[in-house]
């Protein structure tokens, strides 16, 4: 995890325990799960909009690993917030055990870059959205007939630019 981000969650994690009652907690907690999960909205849209506009300074897997680790620490917020809405003292050992885990092994990552939104697809939905094969398509973008970006070594296409594309060759077509 980057360590600006650990050094914030030691911080949320020191002014939390310091709160003398658990309402009190339970309030900072909830507020930051908040503020984390609007701040992380507001990351992927800026992240998708300069990918679309090519204006991405860094690589994109980078953002998209730190985009990950963003939700990782969204959730172990979550959990130290479901530990004190529970009372159990003993989550506390899960919340260390979960994040040694973390720390041996990394996440599973998405194969999908982008699949779990509904702007951009990787070649095998495209292949089954307009029907063609897969290596005619690695072809075409290679030839730039097909519109398409790069994320690290994988290629993404835009259904909106997919469609529009889909639109323009069936206008040539009928002339």
């Amino acid at each position: 995890m980057r360590a600006e981000l650990e050094k914030e969650l030691e911080k949320i994690q020191r002014k939390y325990k310091r709160l003398p009652s658990s309402n009190e907690r339970i309030l900072y907690l909830t507020q930051i799960v908040k503020q984390m999960e609007q701040q992380h909205k507001e990351d992927w849209a800026t992240f998708r909009r300069l990918l679309d506009e090519k204006k991405l300074e860094r690589d994109p897997v980078d953002v998209h690993n730190d985009l990950d680790e963003d939700e990782l620490a969204i959730g172990r917020v979550r959990l130290w917030l479901d530990t004190e809405q529970t009372g159990f003292e003993a989550l506390d050992s899960l919340n260390d055990a979960t994040e040694n885990d973390l720390q041996e092994k990394p996440p599973e990552r998405n194969t999908k870059p982008f699949g779990a939104t509904e702007d951009y697809m990787d070649i095998q939905e495209l292949s089954e959205y307009i029907g063609m094969s897969t290596s005619t398509i690695y072809s075409w973008s290679y030839r730039h007939k097909i519109p398409c970006s790069r994320l690290g070594k994988r290629l993404v296409f835009s259904r909106k630019d997919i469609d529009a594309w889909i639109k323009k060759r069936q206008k040539k077509q009928t002339r």
